[in-house]
């Protein structure tokens, strides 16, 4: 049997999917800017707050593009984060205790269209490095 707690070494992406902890992350997170592009918000939760681990959620209006644009982001976005995720486990060191809310923002027409992976990773990625900074 198995609660919906975060467990030291698990791998497994776990959601964001309450609209109060999006509010929560929104009003209490510091922001993130690694790119003009996207924006992360980040809430550290306190040692006493369930569950514990990192959770992700995705904002992605439609002014970003169509929908398949729109769901491609969210796809690389959940590989990019389980890529993370993995890497952290792999080294034995334990996850972060984070909400991270990953919002897009409205670009000029064909931007997103014409993003490569390895683009949008390198993207992401400082924000990678600070999120982990506040592990503790």
């Amino acid at each position: 049997m198995q609660d919906g707690s975060t467990r030291v070494g698990r791998t497994r992406l776990v959601v964001l999917s309450r609209r109060s902890d999006f509010l929560r992350t929104f009003r209490l997170g510091k922001k993130l800017r690694p790119s003009d592009w996207v924006v992360f918000n980040v809430y550290r939760k306190s040692s006493e707050e369930s569950p514990k681990g990192l959770r992700c959620g995705w904002t992605c209006p439609k002014a970003v593009g169509n929908a398949v644009v729109r769901n491609r982001l969210k796809r690389w976005s959940r590989q990019w984060c389980r890529e993370n995720v993995k890497a952290l486990a792999a080294s034995g060191e334990e996850l972060p205790h984070v909400d991270l809310n990953i919002g897009f923002r409205a670009m000029p027409e064909g931007f997103f269209r014409k993003l490569k992976y390895s683009e949008f990773c390198a993207g992401m990625d400082p924000a990678w490095t600070e999120i982990l900074r506040w592990k503790r």
